[in-house]
């Protein structure tokens, strides 16, 4: 399989000893195809239970897919998996990237990169077409991202590739994250396990493409060209935050665009403009300085995050959760040594961006995430966690299970903000809303809401947000799926391709993507195939969660908020408008989710995936039927399967 579509090799640095070998993609890629799945493998390879975010038998994984370096698909994406140090306790996790860094890796010759141990001073990797090498970085630490990427862009060429960190990820910021060439972002913590490694940078450098082959080039062209049409009399652009002296700057392969956009600062270096990062200080810096500056400092926020190498989506929380505090009288400015006072202006941001990065001050506690933070101050200040964080990893809230209640059976399994899971739901349901706000050419009406509900979820109860009934199904699907379009990788703003128009034969779940996947790879692969990979993969994650101790029945829950605080508000639906049963439009403002509730849909989705109901375990004859015979080995050997 790994003839077609793949590089056919995986290099495995080791920093400790600077020995680099090659491992073969092909004893990978027919179980687990690429991207996340090959990314979740290679972990469960080569790290124990034990291991530590920061310790050096950590990996740093980067995945390419079997549609990297076929263009037109929004395919080119990448993966990194490894042990995060973003939330409490420490876990296996995973990061997205878009630019272009990964589909350079492939053309480089690898369809990914492991990198272990430990260098014993700042450190870069070199790829290039003479082979890999490990050099010094001792001139480059302490560096932003952004003249980090300058230097190399001038001392190597414009044609180099970067991925690197800044003063965050090299001071172990808990959500520092990694910055990769066509501003690409990766969080959830990597950034740190970079900067424990002493590696500031990996740089591809490349005279000659080596571009991966189809099995079926001619089928594959025309299958971009119904993918291009279909997305295009589908897409409905509902914006976000407007800002000035913008132009569209799409990823590396895309299908069309989106509304990732880029704008410039005063020395016309360009920064990326797109989705929650761009409103990351909006709510705030409009408040405290009204709607022109505010919009303003709210873009240099947004840059200064991508400078020093920090998440935004840990950071809009952190704001909100630093506010209601100092209003409390919990903190002060003289305690903390930020001017609290003036949260929303361009000088708490800078300030408080310098003391997280440098871990000085109060910002050492704050550098480890707020959750720990809230933890550390005490004093009550842990109650406002709830108003403003979702997730372990600190991010921000989003997609509400009491807005939408299959996704509550989403978060328990994850160790972060599963995007590539919550959009299956909230992106057709955002098109849903534009169509009763009366947007032009939003054509999502409740007839084809349901339509989609019924194909993609499994039943037109999944798409009645009133009712918990067909919600383990929807949530298994969405699964299912959500773990090959990350293993493919596919843009998650372009797949699935289901608000459409028109029905084609090629627009049915998942067919395009096994026509697209069958074609690249010469493999046939029909729905079931397809949906049972996902499986296979989502069930490889299940198992390293099991087995670093963060899963089972008592794991498996949502923060504990969602039970006792009512729904207050949803993003651009402030009533809380919902599809309901027989196409009737429902409000879920106020909504509390109901403990009995889950605990019932907790058995079902269980006994759906063929795991032990009493313990949430998996069972050693699924994994079995999932050839997946060797995982299934090792947790038995630790006791940790039925």
């Amino acid at each position: 399989m790994a003839d077609y579509g793949y590089a056919g090799k995986i290099i495995k640095v080791d920093l400790s000893t600077h020995a680099i070998t090659n491992l073969d993609t092909s004893d990978y890629a027919d179980r687990f195809i690429g991207g996340r799945g090959i990314g979740a493998k290679l972990y469960w390879d080569e790290t124990s239970p034990d291991t530590k975010a920061y310790d050096p038998d950590n990996c740093i994984i980067c995945t390419t897919g079997p549609i990297s370096g076929f263009t037109r698909f929004a395919g080119c994406r990448w993966q990194m998996c490894g042990k995060s140090p973003a939330m409490e306790p420490e876990s296996f996790s995973y990061a997205n990237f878009g630019g272009s860094w990964g589909t350079w890796l492939k053309y480089a010759g690898y369809d990914g990169i492991v990198i272990k141990g430990k260098c014993e001073r700042p450190s870069w990797i070199l790829i290039n077409n003479d082979g890999i090498s490990i050099n010094d970085a001792t001139h480059l630490w302490g560096k932003s991202t952004v003249d980090t990427e300058a230097y190399f862009l001038k001392s190597i060429g414009k044609e180099a590739r970067v991925m690197c960190i800044g003063p965050a990820g090299e001071n172990l910021v808990s959500f520092a994250v990694i910055m990769a060439s066509d501003n690409a972002t990766g969080s959830c913590g990597f950034g740190a396990v970079m900067g424990a490694k002493n590696l500031k940078a990996v740089v591809i450098v490349i005279e000659k493409k080596k571009r991966p082959f189809a099995y079926d080039s001619d089928t594959l062209r025309n299958l971009a060209d119904s993918v291009f049409k279909l997305r295009t009399e589908n897409y409905e652009n509902y914006g976000h935050v407007p800002i000035d002296k913008k132009r569209v700057r799409a990823c590396y392969g895309c299908i069309s665009g989106c509304d990732r956009q880029a704008f410039p600062d005063e020395s016309g270096r360009e920064y990326k403009h797109f989705c929650q990062a761009s409103a990351v200080y909006i709510e705030h810096a409009i408040k405290y300085n009204g709607l022109e500056q505010g919009l303003s400092i709210n873009m240099v926020a947004n840059r200064l995050c991508d400078q020093y190498g920090l998440d935004t989506a840990v950071l809009m929380p952190m704001f909100d959760w630093l506010s209601a505090c100092f209003i409390a009288g919990i903190l002060t400015e003289e305690e903390t040594g930020l001017p609290l006072s003036k949260i929303g202006s361009l000088e708490f941001v800078n300030t408080l961006f310098e003391q997280i990065s440098y871990r000085k001050g109060f910002g050492n506690v704050l550098a480890d995430g707020t959750i720990r933070a809230a933890s550390r101050v005490g004093r009550g200040s842990e109650r406002f966690i709830g108003a403003v964080i979702g997730t372990r990893a600190n991010e921000t809230r989003d997609y509400d299970p009491r807005y939408m209640p299959v996704h509550s059976l989403i978060y328990p399994f994850e160790p972060r903000r599963a995007i590539h899971l919550l959009h299956s739901t909230s992106l057709v349901t955002g098109r849903l809303q534009n169509n009763l706000d009366g947007f032009k050419d939003a054509f999502i009406s409740p007839e084809k809401f349901y339509q989609i509900a019924e194909e993609y979820w499994g039943s037109i109860d999944a798409g009645d947000f009133g009712t918990m009934q067909g919600k383990a199904l929807a949530a298994k699907m969405i699964q299912d799926y959500g773990y090959m379009k990350e293993s493919l990788v596919l843009c998650d703003l372009s797949w699935p391709i289901y608000p459409v128009k028109y029905k084609t034969e090629d627009a049915g779940f998942c067919t395009m993507e096994a026509k697209i996947l069958s074609a690249i790879t010469g493999r046939s692969y029909d729905e079931k195939e397809f949906l049972q990979t996902g499986e296979r993969i989502f069930n490889l994650q299940r198992a390293i969660m099991i087995r670093q101790g963060t899963g089972g029945r008592s794991g498996d829950t949502i923060m504990d908020f969602y039970y006792k605080e009512p729904l207050e508000s949803m993003f651009k639906n402030p009533e809380c408008i919902a599809p309901g049963k027989d196409k009737a439009i429902i409000s879920k403002k106020g909504n509390i989710f109901n403990r009995n509730d889950f605990r019932l849909l907790i058995d079902e989705y269980y006994s759906l995936r063929g795991w032990d109901i009493e313990t949430g375990l998996q069972k050693s004859d699924k994994l079995k039927g999932l050839d997946m015979a060797d995982t299934a080995l090792e947790l038995d050997t630790l006791g940790l399967i039925k």
